[in-house]
């Protein structure tokens, strides 16, 4: 048989590998919430089934009587999809190495895996809390404070004996007197109404006697502003490894925020501290939701509010007062003790307090900033046992030794 005469064939055995899929397909239904084609299907998955049915009966006419123009159809529409293919494998894997060979300078563009690989490994425990295997009865005559929050709090980037939590824990243990356990409870991406399951789910289970919340300005968001997925469902998920189609989606979404169909983050945050939204509303009701659960089980709540960092612009004017005297505010509307951590970074420039100039979570120093702020306010407040309240100028010493 010639080169010629075998994709027909090929194509033939293609098509009836395609029209079994599609038996199998139809045997198996969506999941009860999106059937809505016929009751079984999703139109996702309907309209892949459909796209099977139609290339398998096509290409099945490659075992149709040679020289037919089914047959030959068949068969030339197999090649050229083969050739493309092989084309696309050798561009895409092509486009891979150099993505993952230049991975340092595209991270300045794109963030995301390319910095990730060369963060410190985050430990997590049974629980999967970043937080030491603890059990959920609290030692007696220890005082154990639980911190909530997303990736500020969890110590996204950092080690984990540099995250606040462990900083807090080590700083109270040292000075003597009663023992006392932080439980990092935070978790990458959370919202406020996250956090409150959180709490009300697996948080309150370690009896806390002081609930801290940190509080971060994307925190009312609903859904998490993102690069664009250019590719469905589970196909786009399947392709989150690869470095070379995060960098197409990082084009994508300059290419949208150039048009004017996306947000730049600023922006995005700004929207979100808009009182007239239902989302600003929800997020409210979850703060007050997470201070009306804690106390309920004799938990007093503190909030931290971090400042956000923009890269384009210092702290000093701060682009985001307006924002974060909202969120101060609410949080104490609330009921939570709350302390605006922007006075500790007044005067620091981005790279003083980001990981990298693509990622404007906190850094190690940034960490420590944090907790020596955090340990003055809880002493001056009385809110961990057996510790004097510090004084205005002890209080600024601590700070600039922890700088």
């Amino acid at each position: 048989m010639t080169a010629v005469g075998r994709w027909p064939r090929l194509a033939g055995w293609a098509g009836l590998l395609l029209l079994a899929a599609t038996v199998a397909m139809l045997a198996r239904p969506s999941r009860p919430d999106r059937r809505e084609v016929l009751g079984r299907y999703s139109l996702e998955y309907a309209a892949l089934i459909g796209a099977t049915a139609i290339a398998g009966a096509w290409w099945s006419g490659g075992f149709a009587r040679p020289g037919t123009p089914w047959a030959g159809g068949a068969g030339v529409t197999f090649r050229a999809l083969c050739e493309a293919g092989v084309m696309i494998l050798f561009v895409f894997g092509v486009s891979e190495g150099l993505c993952r060979l230049a991975a340092r300078p595209l991270a300045h563009f794109t963030g995301g895996p390319a910095l990730v690989r060369d963060y410190p490994k985050a430990t997590v425990n049974s629980h999967g809390l970043r937080d030491p295997e603890r059990p959920f009865a609290k030692p007696a005559g220890a005082f154990r404070m639980l911190t909530l929050g997303d990736s500020f709090m969890f110590g996204h980037g950092v080690a984990d004996d540099s995250t606040c939590a462990r900083i807090l824990e080590r700083t109270f243990n040292a000075r003597g007197g009663t023992p006392v356990e932080v439980v990092n409870a935070s978790h990458i991406g959370f919202n406020s109404a996250q956090e409150r399951a959180m709490l009300d789910t697996l948080g309150l289970r370690f009896h806390p006697d002081l609930l801290m919340l940190a509080y971060v300005l994307n925190d009312p968001e609903e859904k998490p502003l993102a690069y664009p997925s250019l590719l469905p469902g589970s196909l786009g998920m399947a392709m989150e490894w690869s470095s070379f189609y995060y960098l197409l989606r990082a084009i994508a979404f300059r290419a949208l925020v150039a048009a004017g169909k996306m947000p730049e983050y600023p922006a995005y945050i700004r929207a979100m501290f808009d009182p007239s939204l239902a989302s600003w509303q929800r997020h409210r009701a979850a703060l007050r939701g997470i201070v009306a659960d804690a106390a309920s089980a004799g938990v007093r709540v503190v909030a931290v509010v971090w400042p956000y960092a923009d890269k384009g612009h210092a702290f000093t004017p701060y682009g985001f007062a307006r924002e974060q005297a909202m969120a101060v505010a609410a949080l104490r509307e609330a009921g939570a003790e709350t302390l605006d951590l922007y006075p500790v970074f007044a005067h620091d420039r981005y790279e003083d307090l980001a990981l990298t100039d693509a990622d404007s979570h906190p850094n190690a120093r940034s960490h420590r900033l944090a907790a020596a702020a955090i340990t003055q306010f809880l002493d001056a407040h009385g809110l961990v046992p057996g510790r004097a309240p510090v004084a205005a100028h002890a209080a600024t010493t601590a700070t600039a030794a922890a700088r």
